[in-house]
């Protein structure tokens, strides 16, 4: 569980180290990119939890309350909420996954988009790139954000990718549908 996201403590250690001096894996962190991680993951346990993706099948029941009464709401992505949308996805958003786009335009974007975000917002990029990781610290600090970033380790995403595989192929296998989607 220490290893599931890089931290200050951590960053050196996931790399590994050759006898040439070499790191044995080409894990995406530098000198530069230390202070823009945190010193250790924090200690986040949740009771219940909502995953909430952005499909339009979302508003075919109104779950807004159900989903809001989870101790914590994952959103994917931009998934929205608003005045509109919350009798059918709810209003709080606890933590939010980024897939590489969204990565990229919260790192360039960071004014606005962080803005949008609520105090204490938890920020996963997944699979972002170094200079994205980069970015997105320095737009933290210049705009005062109290958002936290958590990147996961290259281990977390490799095993997250094939329990995604597992699932689609499991569906498919248990229903005959073939899963058209993106990653």
């Amino acid at each position: 569980r220490d290893n599931l996201f890089y931290t200050r403590k951590n960053m050196w250690a996931l790399r590994g180290w050759r006898p040439n001096g070499k790191p044995l894996h080409a894990e995406p962190f530098t000198k530069e990119t230390e202070p823009y991680l945190p010193e250790k993951a924090p200690g986040v346990l949740y009771d219940t939890c909502a995953v909430i993706g952005n499909s339009g099948i979302l508003l075919e029941q109104r779950r807004g309350e159900e989903i809001d009464s989870h101790t914590a709401i994952i959103r994917t992505n931009q998934a929205p909420t608003n005045a509109r949308l919350a009798p059918f996805v709810g209003n709080r958003t606890d933590v939010r996954v980024l897939n590489r786009h969204w990565s990229r335009r919260y790192a360039t974007s960071a004014r606005n988009l962080l803005d949008m975000e609520a105090p204490g917002m938890l920020l996963i990029p997944s699979r972002a790139a170094t200079k994205n990781v980069n970015e997105f610290g320095e737009a933290s600090m210049r705009e005062h954000s109290n958002k936290t970033f958590l990147f996961p380790t290259t281990q977390m995403i490799l095993s997250s990718s094939s329990m995604v595989s597992e699932t689609r192929l499991s569906i498919k296998l248990g229903s005959g549908l073939e899963y058209n989607g993106g990653n």
